[in-house]
C-alpha cells in the first residue's frame, strides 16, 4: 500500500513530564522519535500487531 494513500489522522496527547522524562531515557542512544515509542507502547500494551502495509 502507498503510504500517500493511507488515511492517516494527527492526535494530540499531554503526558506528565515524568512520563516524557522516562521516555527520552529508555530511547537514549536510539535514533527514534518520542511517537514511535509511545505507539510501540500502546500496541504492546492492547495487543495491536503491526500493520502490513504491503498486503492489499
Amino acid at each position: 500500500m502507498d503510504m500517500l494513500q493511507l488515511e492517516t489522522q494527527q492526535i494530540s496527547i499531554r503526558i506528565p513530564k515524568s512520563l516524557v522524562a522516562a521516555i527520552d531515557r529508555e530511547r537514549q542512544g536510539y535514533q527514534v522519535s518520542r511517537s514511535k515509542v509511545i505507539i510501540n507502547a500502546l500496541r504492546k500494551e492492547y495487543g495491536v500487531s503491526e500493520v502490513n502495509l504491503d498486503s492489499k
